[in-house]
C-alpha cells in the first residue's frame, strides 16, 4: 500500500492500538509487521480468524495467553551452547506449560471456533521434557533431586560447612582469642570464612589476611585451623559445579532434540496473541466483520471513525453501485474530511483482517492500492508550497490510479487561483474517471459541484452530495 496513504489515514495509530492488547513481544512483532493484503481469499481468512477469536472472547472465558518472556533469546542459544542456564530451562518449561493450557483451551472450544482452534492441534505438550526440567530445576537452580551424585556432594558440602562453622564458633568463644578480636562475628570475604582481628594482634594469629577494614583498624583473617576444611570445601564445590554442568548439558541436549517442536509452540502462541489482540480491538470498538465483495462496492452502515469512537456521528455511505465517483460538499468543520478518512481507513482495516466499527451490512471491496491527498503537505525544508505539494501528490495518484484503486482527494483544486483551481480539479476528475478508479473527493468550488451535477445527469457513474 502507498506509504503516504497509510500516514494520512492514520493506519499506524490503529497498529499502536492493537499493540496495547498483546501480552507478548513476539505478538507485538507480528502486529508491527501487519500490512493490508490484496488477495481476497487471504483477507476473508484473516477476517474469519478475527471473528472466531472474538466469539471466544465474547463467551467470557479467559484465554490462557503466554507472555513468552525470554524465550526468543533461549531459542537462539539452542544448538550454540553446550549447556543452558537453569533460568533458560525454566523459561522453556513455562512455555511448555503455556502450550498445554492453550491446547486444552482450544480443544474444549473447537465447535465455537473450529478454524482458530485447529492451530493448537499442531502444538506439542512435550510432557517428558517439561517433567524432567521440573524434576531437575527448582527456583532457577539445579535441585538436589537432579541426580544421586549431586545430592551426595551437596550433603557432604553441608557437613563440611557445619564443621567450619563449629570450628569458628569455638575460636570466637575461646578465652585466648577474646582480646585479639574486634568483634565476635564470622563473615565471608572473597569466598573465605574470616574473623575480625584487631590490627595490633594480626601477627599473633595464625591464618591468612583476606581483607582490611576501611579505617585500617581491623584485619579479616581466615584462621589456619580451618584451612584444611576450606580446601576440602573448595574441592567439593568444583565437583558440584561439574555435576551441575553435566545435568544442564543433558537437559540442553533433550531440549535441542525438541527444538523444532518448541519453536512451533512459540510461533503458534505468538500468533494466538496476535489474533486475540485483533479480537480485543474489535470488542473495544464494538466492531463487526465486514463482507468482502469483488464488485468494487463500498457500503458502510452506521460507521464510526475508529479514533473518534462513540463520539462520532454514524456514517451511512455507498459507492460503486450506481456511481463510482462521489463529490462531497459542505461548510468547513462539517465532517467532510472525516468521511474521507473513515472510508479509507475502513478499507485498510478490512484488508488487514480487522473488524470495522460499523453495523451489520457493511461491505467493502479489495483495492490494490488506496491513493489519498489529504492535508496541505507544505514543506519548508523541501521548498514545497501547499499547492505544489498537492500537485506533486496528484501527479503520483494519476500515475498509479486504475480500476482496482480507491482515490481520495480532500479539497480538490485548492491552494491556487480559484479559476485555475476549478479548471485543474475538473481535469483531474475527468482523468481519474478515464482510469476507472473509485473516486471520493471534497470541494468548496461551486463550479465543481455543477460539473458533478451535470456529469451525474449525463453519466450516472458520478454523483454529488451536499
Amino acid at each position: 500500500m502507498n506509504r503516504t496513504t497509510l500516514e494520512v489515514l492514520e493506519y499506524q495509530t490503529i497498529i499502536d492500538m492493537l499493540e496495547e492488547f498483546t501480552v507478548s513481544e513476539m505478538g507485538r512483532d507480528l502486529i508491527r509487521a501487519l500490512k493490508p493484503e490484496t488477495d481476497a481469499a487471504i483477507i476473508r481468512n484473516w477476517l474469519m480468524e478475527t471473528s472466531e477469536s472474538r466469539a471466544l472472547l465474547d463467551k467470557g472465558a479467559s484465554v490462557p495467553l503466554s507472555s513468552l518472556s525470554g524465550i526468543g533469546k533461549v531459542m537462539e542459544k539452542l544448538g550454540k551452547v553446550t549447556a543452558l542456564q537453569p533460568e533458560d530451562l525454566t523459561i522453556i518449561r513455562n512455555v511448555l506449560i503455556g502450550a498445554g493450557r492453550i491446547i486444552s483451551y482450544m480443544k474444549s472450544r473447537a465447535e465455537l471456533a473450529p478454524h482458530v482452534a485447529s492451530y493448537a492441534s499442531s502444538m506439542f505438550t512435550l510432557e517428558d521434557l517439561a517433567a524432567e526440567i521440573d524434576r531437575c530445576i527448582r527456583d532457577n537452580r539445579v535441585d538436589d533431586r537432579a541426580s544421586t551424585e549431586l545430592a551426595r556432594i551437596r550433603k557432604r558440602i553441608a557437613l563440611v560447612e557445619a564443621r567450619i562453622a563449629s570450628k569458628l564458633e569455638s575460636i570466637l568463644h575461646s578465652p585466648a582469642w577474646q582480646e585479639k578480636l574486634q568483634d565476635q562475628v564470622v563473615s565471608i570475604r572473597g569466598g573465605s570464612y574470616v574473623i575480625p582481628v584487631k590490627r595490633e594482634h594480626r601477627r599473633s594469629v595464625e591464618g591468612t589476611v583476606v581483607d582490611t577494614s576501611s579505617s585500617g583498624s581491623t584485619v579479616f583473617i581466615e584462621p589456619e585451623a580451618i584451612r584444611c576444611l576450606k580446601n576440602e570445601l573448595n574441592l567439593l564445590r568444583i565437583e558440584e559445579e561439574k555435576e551441575e554442568f553435566r545435568i544442564l548439558s543433558r537437559l540442553t541436549g533433550i531440549a535441542e532434540g525438541y527444538r523444532r517442536e518448541i519453536m512451533i509452540n512459540v510461533q503458534t502462541m505468538a500468533y494466538y496473541d496476535f489474533l486475540f489482540a485483533k479480537a480485543k480491538l474489535s470488542n473495544a470498538m464494538k466492531a463487526v466483520c465486514p463482507e468482502i465483495n469483488e464488485d468494487r462496492r463500498i457500503v458502510i452502515v452506521k460507521g464510526r471513525h475508529p479514533l473518534i469512537g462513540d463520539h462520532a456521528v454514524p456514517l451511512d455511505f455507498r459507492i460503486g453501485e450506481d456511481y463510482q465517483a462521489l463529490i462531497i460538499t459542505g461548510p468547513n468543520t462539517g465532517g467532510k474530511t472525516v468521511v474521507l478518512k473513515t472510508v479509507g481507513l475502513f478499507c485498510l482495516m478490512a484488508q488487514s483482517g480487522l473488524h470495522v466499527p460499523a453495523d451489520t451490512g457493511t461491505s467493502l471491496p479489495v483495492f490494490r492500492d488506496i491513493l489519498a491527498d489529504i492535508g496541505d503537505g507544505q514543506s519548508i525544508t523541501q521548498s514545497l508550497s501547499t499547492f505544489s505539494s498537492h500537485i506533486r501528490n496528484i501527479i503520483s495518484i494519476i500515475r498509479y490510479a486504475g480500476p482496482d484503486t480507491l482515490v481520495i482527494i480532500d479539497e480538490l483544486g485548492t491552494g491556487t487561483d480559484p479559476a485555475e483551481g476549478m479548471g485543474l480539479a475538473i481535469a483531474i476528475m475527468e482523468e481519474l474517471k478515464l482510469k476507472d478508479s473509485i473516486i471520493i473527493a471534497t470541494t468548496h468550488y461551486s463550479e465543481i459541484k455543477e460539473f458533478a451535477v451535470n456529469a451525474s445527469s449525463n453519466c450516472p457513474e458520478i454523483d454529488v452530495v451536499n
